[in-house]
């Protein structure tokens, strides 16, 4: 709306300034800044060549977006009828033209759909406020939609790539980098999982080293990160061990398995392979439970 008005701005004799604010409110967006749209554009139609503001004052349990003119205001008698359809005030010194005053009836629609409390203050000569009431919220995590990934050129495949050798865990990163992979990485357990806490909703597959710190192991670890998410992880257990009970272990599991020292194009070939088997598996079992909705209904 800023960049919108001020583009307008440019082009007119009014002065259009804006009071920025990095607060979250509960309302639909659209509708939201449908409303503003319509009380700014309103304001410019009257503000003649005065001055404009876009601001907010802050109050319990909410915030008020005002927008504020000092144009030649509206007189008391008039103040409700304004929100009324087809209703369109004239002032002199601006152009008087009759037409269809939809704009304020419209936000005063959408105010009370969305359970915003619309009011004005103005007195004339001296400019009007119009303030629109919501009710703030904590900061919600803005997830952004993933691009698609190519399971054989893993090219855009988000990687966790965990190893408490640093010479060996940056080797991995440069190498995954090199494929345009985005690589979070972790020397821990703790690490890892804080990683995963974080990321956990763009993580494709893990790439987990078995013998970490502390005697703690990969999959043990894997176990724990899989506990944070509802979705299938797919992970490959990557080890100097020839302990063929964690081996036989990591299969039962579903994961894919390497033996260090790592060659690029078997690590590339896994990759794909254990990427391709759980997009099968998310597909088959999405057809299950499609089946058995249709068989309930």
């Amino acid at each position: 709306l800023v960049d919108e008005f001020g583009a307008i701005a440019a082009t007119s004799s009014v002065k259009f300034k804006f009071i920025n604010t990095q607060l979250w409110v509960r309302s639909d967006k659209v509708l939201l800044r449908r409303i503003l749209q319509n009380l700014i554009s309103n304001a410019f139609r009257y503000a003649g060549k005065g001055k404009i503001l876009l601001g907010y004052r802050r109050h319990a349990g909410g915030i008020s977006i005002q927008v504020v003119d000092d144009g030649p205001g509206i007189p008391k008698e008039k103040q409700k009828v304004i929100f009324e359809q087809f209703t369109r005030l004239q002032h002199s010194g601006h152009d008087g033209v009759n037409g269809l005053g939809l704009g304020l009836n419209i936000s005063q629609g959408l105010a009370s759909l969305l359970n915003h409390q619309l009011t004005l203050s103005s007195k004339e000569e001296h400019g009007s406020i119009f303030s629109l009431r919501l009710a703030t919220v904590q900061p919600q995590q803005q997830l952004a939609p993933k691009a698609p990934v190519d399971i054989l050129t893993l090219n855009g495949v988000h990687v966790l790539c965990v190893d408490n050798d640093p010479n060996v865990l940056a080797g991995m990163v440069q190498l995954l980098k090199s494929w345009n992979c985005y690589v979070y990485q972790a020397s821990s357990a703790q690490q890892a999982k804080a990683k995963f806490a974080k990321h956990g909703h763009k993580i494709d597959i893990v790439l987990m080293d078995y013998q970490l710190e502390d005697d703690q192991n990969g999959l043990n670890l894997m176990l724990e990160l899989q506990q944070q998410t509802d979705l299938a992880l797919p992970a490959i257990l990557i080890t100097a061990t020839i302990d063929e009970t964690v081996v036989n272990r990591a299969k039962e599991l579903g994961y894919g398995y390497l033996r260090k020292i790592i060659k690029p194009i078997a690590l590339r070939a896994v990759m794909s392979a254990t990427l391709a088997k759980n997009l099968h598996s998310n597909y088959a079992a999405s057809k299950t439970s499609n089946y058995t909705v249709e068989e309930d209904l």
